[in-house]
């Protein structure tokens, strides 16, 4: 199984020896291909910027220094681009089985989208609350948390590329803040794990609800980072 750094080293098309020396380093798109905002992401004093290639000689020209970086006013100054929006810092962390927390007192029931709780539990669920969810139901493995006999939450893991993967998951809202969430996801990220995947979470710094999930399941903050979108 891969670790962090080599997926993100692979996806910004860098040494993983990137990752030992300060930033910022500003790379042209290498995963992130033909898209036209720009990435920036930091792992502790390491910064990498990933920019359409167009702007990657005028940034490299005139770096704007890492602490500036995570302001978004200095940040669309150094880009040019005073509309673009900036999403984030996102949280990013990474787990390996050897870090995954003791499973929750919780019963976690593999599941298929066809299976009638499943059914059920989405039938419950207004679409534009689903949508956000990440969860196939026709291809994924899924999970459920079990409360008093109903589907409270579901898991899955999304794949990336890489050997990568990353848990979705949702609670039904009538039955938050319960753990369930972080049952489900315990059971589908040890799935993952077992089949030899890398697997990560992400979600936004100020979600603080789902930074809690991923630290109970056992992911370590390993980095933080900025989407900036024309």
């Amino acid at each position: 199984m891969a670790d962090g750094v080599a997926y993100w080293a692979e996806h910004f098309g860098i040494p993983e020896a990137a990752f030992a020396e300060p930033g910022p380093h500003i790379v042209p798109h290498a995963a992130l291909g033909g898209w036209n905002g720009v990435w920036a992401f930091r792992r502790g004093e390491t910064w990498v910027v990933s920019a359409p290639p167009h702007l990657v000689p005028r940034l490299r020209q005139e770096p704007l220094a890492p602490r500036r970086l995570a302001d978004r006013a200095s940040l669309r100054d150094w880009l040019d681009a005073p509309g673009a929006t900036v999403i984030g810092p996102a949280w990013w962390g990474w787990l390996d089985a050897a870090e995954l927390r003791p499973a929750p007192a919780v019963a976690v029931e593999p599941l298929r989208g066809t299976d009638e709780p499943v059914r059920r539990f989405r039938a419950s669920i207004r679409d534009e609350d689903w949508d956000g969810s990440g969860i196939d139901l026709e291809t994924m493995d899924l999970f459920g948390a079990i409360e008093a006999g109903e589907l409270g939450a579901l898991a899955a893991c999304r794949l990336r590329g890489a050997g990568a993967a990353d848990p979705c998951l949702f609670t039904h809202p009538a039955r938050r803040g319960r753990g369930l969430a972080t049952a489900a996801g315990h059971a589908a990220c040890r799935h993952s794990l077992a089949g030899g995947r890398l697997v990560f979470y992400q979600t936004l710094v100020s979600n603080e609800a789902a930074v809690a999930v991923a630290r109970r399941i056992g992911f370590r903050n390993e980095a933080t980072h900025l989407a900036v979108r024309p």
